[in-house]
C-alpha cells in the first residue's frame, strides 16, 4: 500500500509449541492479534522443510504484500536452522534436536507458491556462511545474518519491526541494513548512547556483528563469490582456477605449495576468529573468510609487511586470485556492522561470511556431524572434496 501505516505491514508468525499435553501443537499468530492464534494445526516437525512451505503458502495465500520477509530461528552454519525434537517423547538427555538442513530450506522456499522471496534472515548462530548464503542464492534476493553465534534474545524485533512499521515502502535491501544496524544497537552501548529500552544486555563487552548480502539476479552475485573463492582454492591445490578443473575426472595434486605454506595458513586462520577465543562459544572452526584470504596473501606478498619469507619469493598467482575473491564480496555485501568491542580489536576484522575450517583433524573427525553435507563450496558435488584436506592446518 502506498500509505505509511502499521496495517501495512503483515506479521504472521508459526509457534511450534511443545510444553504440555495440552499445548502441543503449531499455532499461527498474525498482527491483528498475537493472544489469540488465528489457526491452529496439529504438532508438526517444525524442521522439516516441508512445514515451512505450507507456512510460505498460508503466509502468501492469507497475507499478500508487495515484498516477502522470511524469519528463520535458532541453528549453526551450514548444519541448518530450525530445531525441532527427534521424537515425540518429553525431552530426556537422549533426545535429539534436527535441524532443517539449508538445502531443504531452499527446495521449501522454491516449491512453495511463491517459488521466491525478496528477504531471508537467519537467526541464529554462525548462519552468514559461505556455503548458506551460496545454497539460497536462487531464491532470496537478500541475505542477512550473523556470521558469529547471536545473543538469546535473537535478532532485534522490536527496533526492527518498529523500523518497517515507520516506513513499509522501504525496500527489501534498505531494510536489511536497518536490520544489520538495530542488531548492534541492540546488543551494545554503541556510540555511548543507550539503546531506547533498558536492555540487561546492552553493553559494549559483547561481540556481534551482522551483514546483509544480495545474491544478484538468478544467483549471480552469490555465485562470483564462490566462484572467485574456488579458484583460490583450486590455485592452491592444482595451480589452476577452478574452471579449468571441469570435466577431468582427477588433476595432479601439486605438494608444494599447502605443505610449504601450511603455518600461514594455520595463522591466517587464527587472525580470521571473530572476537577473542573466549567469545567463541565453541564455534572457532569457523573464521571469517574475506580475512583468512586477506591475511594468508599479506603473508605471501614481498611488498607487505607482513611477509613471511619462506625462499618461495612470493606467490604472485594467490595474491592475484585472493584479491578477485575480495572484491567479489564487497560488490555483493549491501551493509554491515559491528560491536566497539570488534573496532576497537586488534585481531578481528569480520567482513560477513564465515567458512567451516576445523582447526585440527581431531575436530572434524569428532565433532557430532550427523547431518551430512548435501552441497559443496561449488555448489555442484563436483569430485573436488571440500574443506577437509584444505583447510585442516594440523592433519
Amino acid at each position: 500500500d502506498e500509505t505509511e501505516d502499521a496495517d501495512d505491514v503483515n506479521l504472521v508468525v508459526l509457534v511450534d509449541k511443545k510444553n504440555t499435553k495440552e499445548s502441543d501443537g503449531v499455532f499461527i499468530y498474525d498482527s491483528r492479534d498475537f493472544d489469540n492464534p488465528a489457526l491452529t494445526w496439529p504438532e508438526m516437525n517444525t524442521s522439516d522443510p516441508e512445514t515451512l512451505r505450507e507456512f510460505i503458502d498460508l503466509s502468501v495465500r492469507d497475507y499478500p504484500a508487495s515484498n516477502y520477509v522470511l524469519v528463520t530461528k535458532s541453528g549453526h552454519a551450514w548444519c541448518g536452522i530450525c530445531p525441532d525434537l527427534s521424537t515425540d517423547e518429553p525431552s530426556t538427555e537422549t533426545n535429539e534436536y534436527w535441524m532443517m538442513p539449508i538445502d531443504g530450506m531452499r527446495q521449501a522456499i522454491e516449491d512453495s507458491e511463491i517459488g521466491h522471496l525478496d528477504m531471508i534472515l537467519l537467526d541464529g548462530d554462525n548462519m552468514a556462511s559461505i556455503e548458506a548464503y551460496y545454497e539460497l542464492r536462487n531464491v532470496v534476493d537478500v541475505f542477512v545474518g550473523s556470521q558469529q553465534d547471536v545473543p538469546i534474545d535473537g535478532m532485534p524485533y522490536r527496533l526492527m519491526l518498529g523500523d518497517l512499521i515507520d516506513e513499509p515502502t522501504m525496500s527489501p535491501e534498505k531494510f536489511a541494513c536497518r536490520i544489520v544496524e538495530d542488531f548492534v544497537l541492540y546488543y551494545n552501548n554503541t556510540g555511548g548512547n543507550k539503546v531506547a529500552m533498558d536492555h540487561q544486555l546492552a553493553n559494549s563487552q559483547m561481540a556481534v556483528t551482522a551483514a546483509a548480502f544480495r545474491t544478484g539476479p538468478d544467483g549471480a552475485s552469490a555465485e562470483r563469490v564462490v566462484g572467485s573463492f574456488m579458484d583460490m582454492v583450486s590455485w592452491m591445490l592444482y595451480g589452476m582456477d577452478y574452471g579449468e578443473l571441469t570435466g577431468l575426472e582427477e588433476a595432479p595434486v601439486r605438494t608444494d605449495w599447502i605443505p610449504t605454506h601450511r603455518p600461514l595458513i594455520a595463522s591466517a586462520r587464527d587472525f580470521a576468529l571473530i572476537g577473542k577465543m573466549a567469545d567463541q562459544a565453541g564455534y572457532e572452526w569457523l573464521p571469517d573468510v574475506y580475512s583468512w584470504s586477506q591475511m594468508l596473501s599479506d603473508y605471501v606478498n614481498p611488498d607487505s609487511p607482513l611477509y613471511w619469507d619462506l625462499g618461495t619469493g612470493g606467490s604472485p598467482g594467490f595474491i592475484e586470485r585472493a584479491t578477485v575473491f575480495k572484491n567479489e564480496i564487497n560488490e555483493s555485501r549491501i551493509g554491515m556492522a559491528q560491536c566497539q568491542l570488534l573496532n576497537r580489536s586488534g585481531n578481528s576484522d569480520p567482513h560477513g561470511l564465515n567458512i567451516w575450517f576445523p582447526p585440527t583433524w581431531l575436530q572434524w573427525e569428532e565433532l557430532d556431524m550427523t547431518r551430512e553435507r548435501t552441497y559443496a563450496y561449488d555448489g555442484m558435488g563436483s569430485w573436488i572434496d571440500i574443506p577437509r584436506e584444505y583447510y585442516c592446518v594440523d592433519c
